[in-house]
């Protein structure tokens, strides 16, 4: 090799390694840090081929304040009464929805769903709430469940907080920070414009990492930089897909014999124009948003972390006047 070239080659190789490294310093400089080990996956989901994960049939701790035991039944129920089988003569109503319906972080019969059973014996309450689910993934809990004879419910229940949209397109948001055991970006079911319709995307394989961005802040901050511009447009489909899938599950429950109801759980302006487009649908609304802000420290689980006992207690009686005086006229 001409001296001259190997000086050229040697001085762009220092030039590219000063700029490596110079980088490197801004980036930590800023609070980047390298791609941690850490992960969301959680030791109470199992995958699922549809619906991305499932509840874990079993007993689980919480790894919130207390390490609380929570039980969940076949087919990711969370347990709402003594037996997973129903009671005999009993009309089924099915719970869809996240974390907060799950009941995370409090035990069984703290869950709004085992109080409402309390509170309106005449009923079986099916609480498919899971961790991590929006719109999309409750939907799918219950069509599966009805399409596997798991579930026969006379009404379906979902719970809508403000922050499922960003999971039902897959935001930039979500998608950044919900990883698997390896550190890699997941890819759960989701919903996306496709030739002027809104289809239905099932679960894709985890997003690869860059190489050494589990070493090098800049690389992990430059491979974040791709993901959000690659992830952009998702954003302005938060509210419409969000109202589409709200209908089409509305849409199910009336085919299947059921009737449905979307309960919300939290939520400020934002969830009032949402109740505004369920007026002008027709669709069942239950405003059962705390009267205090649910993320106050009194109404936190140790006071950091989901929904506790006091809020599911006034969710369970928001749910069940709403059906005694939704379903008083009609025979058991």
């Amino acid at each position: 090799m001409p001296r001259q070239l190997f000086f050229v080659l040697a001085t762009a190789l220092l030039a590219l390694c000063t700029i490596a490294i110079l980088g490197e310093v801004v980036a930590r400089s800023f609070g980047r840090t390298p791609l941690s080990g850490a992960h969301t996956t959680e030791p109470w989901s199992a995958p699922h081929p549809e619906l991305g994960w499932i509840n874990l049939e079993g007993t689980s701790l919480s790894n919130e304040s207390g390490h609380v035991p929570m039980t969940f039944w076949s087919g990711g129920r969370r347990s709402s009464r003594e037996t997973p089988t129903q009671p005999p003569g009993t009309r089924q109503a099915v719970l869809v929805g996240g974390s907060w319906f799950q009941g995370y972080g409090i035990r069984d019969e703290e869950t709004f769903a085992w109080k409402a059973g309390k509170q309106l014996p005449e009923w079986s309450f099916e609480n498919l709430g899971t961790g991590g689910y929006g719109t999309l993934q409750a939907a799918l809990s219950a069509e599966i469940g009805i399409r596997e004879g798991r579930l026969a419910p006379d009404l379906i229940v979902y719970g809508f907080a403000t922050f499922h949209p960003m999971r039902n397109v897959q935001t930039f948001q979500w998608v950044n920070n919900l990883r698997d055991r390896s550190g890699e970006r997941l890819t759960p079911p989701r919903a996306a414009f496709a030739n002027g319709r809104i289809v239905r995307k099932p679960p894709g394989i985890p997003m690869s990492n860059w190489p050494l961005e589990s070493h090098s802040a800049l690389v992990s901050a430059l491979h974040e930089a791709a993901v959000f511009q690659l992830l952009a447009e998702r954003e302005a489909w938060k509210a419409p897909v969000t109202r589409h899938l709200t209908r089409k599950l509305a849409e199910f429950s009336s085919a299947n014999g059921a009737r449905f109801a979307v309960m919300t759980v939290f939520g400020d302006s934002e969830a009032d124009s949402y109740h505004h487009y369920l007026r002008r649908r027709g669709i069942a609304h239950i405003d059962c948003r705390y009267p205090d802000h649910p993320y106050a420290t009194r109404l936190r689980v140790g006071g950091t972390g989901h929904p506790n006992g006091t809020v599911h207690t006034f969710w369970a009686s928001c749910l069940t006047d709403w059906m005694q005086n939704e379903f008083a006229a009609e025979p058991n």
